[in-house]
């Protein structure tokens, strides 16, 4: 069974949001298909008819959450408006977490870094490979060194290299946060389909290439 072929076995929903939208994404495929080679059309139609069954199962657009009374100026801002309201509210509730076992996000982060790496790391590797960018490297290395759960070690053939490991604290909390962590994870995300997931993952990854190029 082909990736989409779930979309075309599901019955149309009896619902006039549905239709709504069935028929307007349809009427926009059409449109794009008379420009479109042979592979772009039946690509255009299966994920037309995916994003319209999805977008009507949703539930409030962000237009309603916010209370706005207009529409968004362009489909981008509102794309970017959806990303950034999403992460707070997501990394409210990761925040509450780790708050519980003493930690921040970025620091929860440095010590996964090094718990995967399973070696001492330099700074400048650790800051590299951070999710969200911290400007005070240094800041978040000396709390975590004086809560215990990391350490640094001066290289001894370069003074300016200094190296940062992970302590058998930090190592005890990060399995403790384990099981909650995946719990949470499931319950923000757990209600899209394996597929739904891949298909946020590639579009989030697409969409930050804009910063690369």
């Amino acid at each position: 069974m082909g990736r989409f072929s779930i979309c075309h076995a599901l019955p149309p929903p009896a619902s006039i949001q549905y239709a709504t939208f069935h028929a307007t994404f349809y009427a926009t495929v059409q449109k794009r298909t008379l420009t479109a080679t042979t592979g772009e059309k039946d690509s255009n139609f299966r994920w037309t008819r995916w994003f319209a069954y999805g977008y009507a199962m949703a539930g409030k657009s962000l237009q309603q959450e916010l209370g706005k009374k207009k529409p968004f100026e362009s489909p981008e801002k509102e794309a970017m408006l959806n990303i950034a309201r999403t992460s707070d509210q997501f990394q409210n509730r990761f925040g509450k977490l780790f708050r519980e076992f003493g930690l921040t996000g970025s620091q929860h982060n440095v010590l996964r870094i090094l718990r995967g790496e399973g070696r001492p790391m330099q700074c400048m590797e650790i800051r590299r490979r951070m999710i969200q960018v911290v400007p005070a490297m240094t800041g978040l290395l000396s709390r975590l060194e004086n809560d215990g759960f990391v350490t640094r070690t001066r290289c001894e053939q370069d003074g300016r290299v200094i190296y940062v490991n992970l302590t058998a604290k930090a190592r005890n909390v990060l399995q403790k946060i384990d099981g909650p962590l995946t719990d949470l994870y499931r319950e923000c995300l757990g209600h899209l389909s394996r597929v739904e997931l891949e298909q946020l993952s590639w579009l989030l990854e697409k969409a930050r290439q804009s910063l690369h190029s």
